[in-house]
């Protein structure tokens, strides 16, 4: 993933899926605070069918408008937005992963709420651990616009991986179990947990709408940008024979950052 702002990921995905579910009225927002593996703690805000994503102590955040198909990774120090709407596709693309939420039983309050514990599986394969409410949903008016949520799920980029693959139908699998609470990688790292629902709190600064006279640059664009920067700081670099030394550390350190800048 290009590392442009605040970027939707998949430890993300399930607190996404949350909100999407929840439909306000116009002029009211919502709020859910969700921390993944790393500690991180996001924000994620909606009014009506715009949505604000952003990290609780960070300036750069995400817009969604699912009415207009939009999508802005905005950077107020520089004053520009980067348009991602081509992220978002038509449509959710039917695929054959077979996923589906097997029940284990109860699980723990999580956030104020009562939970059930699934497995998530796809195929044979065991993906993630979902805690699940219904109640939270209600208190949050679901209204499903996974739609949204199912455009942002995982692209037919060839990955083999069935769980990569099975994020568009777990969501609307979603719609029916109850929201994520909280999701568990097999290998037992929690890389999502709701901490806090609140409804009718006041959008943050700036609201749901671009900043006027921001500066609007396209995804390609910047993908470009970044190559060519990252190419030009390879100038003249070259890896010493053997591959060790202080130089081959310089080299090896400057293609990391080419292939974080370009997502490769």
């Amino acid at each position: 993933m290009t590392s442009f702002g605040p970027i939707v990921s998949k430890a993300t995905l399930a607190s996404l899926a949350a909100v999407l579910l929840s439909a306000v009225p116009l002029g009211a927002a919502s709020l859910m605070e969700t921390r993944d593996e790393d500690g991180t703690v996001q924000r994620i805000y909606v009014e009506g069918r715009k949505m604000r994503v952003q990290e609780r102590d960070g300036e750069e955040y995400m817009l969604f408008d699912l009415e207009a198909k939009k999508l802005y990774a905005v950077r107020p120090a520089a004053k520009e937005a980067v348009d991602m709407s081509g992220m978002l596709s038509e449509s959710a693309a039917a695929s054959a992963t077979g996923v589906r939420l097997e029940h284990e039983g109860q699980g723990p309050s999580i956030a104020g709420y009562a939970t059930e514990h699934y497995l998530a599986r796809a195929g044979e394969k065991t993906c993630t651990e979902e805690f699940l409410s219904r109640q939270a949903a209600e208190d949050l008016g679901a209204a499903p616009l996974l739609e949204a949520l199912a455009s942002l799920g995982a692209e037919e980029d060839g990955d083999s991986d069935p769980c990569e693959q099975a994020e568009r139908e777990l969501a609307k699998l979603y719609g029916e179990h109850g929201i994520p609470l909280r999701v568990v990688e097999t290998d037992g790292t929690v890389s999502m947990e709701v901490t806090r629902i609140e409804k009718n709190v006041p959008a943050p600064a700036g609201g749901f709408h671009l900043p006027e006279g921001y500066r609007v640059v396209t995804l390609d664009a910047e993908v470009r940008k970044a190559m060519e920067e990252a190419q030009k700081s390879l100038e003249g670099l070259v890896p010493p024979e053997g591959g060790a030394g202080a130089g081959a550390e310089e080299f090896r350190r400057a293609l990391e950052e080419l292939q974080k800048k370009t997502g490769q």
